[in-house]
């Protein structure tokens, strides 16, 4: 059987309608399932495909041109416009957990059990890395039981101590980058400059090793903390650069094994899946009784 060519648009492009969802995409969209409910996915991978597949506008009424039309664009505009639940009665788990009889865990606390199960291996030094929200009572105490360190950042309305003194961080921060003396050290592919401010009492967590870092090419100036006493200020500014390997990482194995696509330019992605899409029509096609059948579905799906 021979299948013609799709016709052109009205600027010269080619253009047709996909009759149904490619099987190989299928794989790729398989692990989001479980996150919709009802129909919503089948609206959601046909969306996508619509994107990434179409030229022009990608509005709900351009998008369902191209898909062939067993649920009226409605549907799909509803899936993108209208709430299926509802957002703030998400958030009031607090009241969730009474009526339910459970306990109410805040994600500090959650951290904190994280900290209080993890066994490092026999000699191992543990310092945990964390951001400003989780430098609290609750964490720090978690740590201080397992007998780890830990580095965090400053949030700018941290209370800070010294000399019978209450300081505020972030002004704090700004007056001492000013007058204090600066080091220069590279990590990581990055210039960083410090200044330490030396020990500090810190909110009701105790006494701090408080460092300040820029990084080059950047105007904030960060505040770190350490209760490590075996770390010079130096250390504490290249320990908690850490993190950024870390979240790289998560970020890395998030994605598919195969990196193919990820050479391509867009365009080339683009026009990769348009003959993906193509070749599944053909196949679709092929599928028919005999050649009216053909030429009349493939008049059907070619896009005006």
């Amino acid at each position: 059987m021979t299948v013609k060519s799709p016709i052109p648009d009205s600027e010269g492009r080619l253009m047709f309608r996909i009759v149904r969802f490619p099987q190989r995409l299928v794989k790729f969209f398989a692990p989001l399932e479980g996150f919709f409910h009802w129909d919503h996915f089948q609206y959601f991978r046909n969306l996508v495909l619509a994107m990434a597949f179409s030229w022009g506008r990608r509005n709900v009424v351009n998008l369902c041109r191209y898909l062939e039309a067993r649920t009226h664009r409605t549907r799909h505009n509803n899936f993108l416009l209208l709430d299926r639940w509802d957002p703030p009665a998400a958030l009031r788990k607090k009241a969730d957990c009474r009526e339910l009889g459970i306990p109410f865990r805040k994600t500090t606390e959650l951290a904190a059990d994280l900290i209080g199960e993890f066994t490092p291996p026999e000699g191992v030094k543990v310092v945990a890395l964390f951001d400003s929200y989780y430098l609290c009572k609750t964490v720090v105490k978690a740590c201080r039981a397992k007998g780890f360190r830990f580095a965090s950042t400053l949030k700018a309305n941290r209370n800070l101590f010294r000399g019978g003194r209450k300081l505020k961080a972030g002004k704090y921060a700004h007056s001492a980058w000013k007058r204090g003396s600066k080091e220069t050290i590279r990590r990581r592919n990055a210039t960083y400059r410090l200044v330490d401010a030396g020990w500090m009492g810190v909110g009701n967590l105790g006494p701090l090793h408080v460092v300040l870092s820029r990084k080059q090419g950047e105007r904030k100036v960060l505040g770190i903390v350490s209760d490590d006493p075996d770390l010079s200020a130096r250390q504490i500014v290249e320990t908690y650069t850490h993190r950024w390997p870390i979240e790289v990482f998560f970020k890395d194995v998030k994605q598919p094994k195969n990196c193919h696509a990820a050479a391509m330019s867009t365009s080339e992605a683009q026009n990769e899946l348009r003959r993906l899409v193509w070749r599944d029509l053909v196949a679709y096609l092929e599928d028919l009784p005999d050649g009216t059948s053909v030429v009349n579905e493939l008049e059907r799906l070619l896009v005006a």
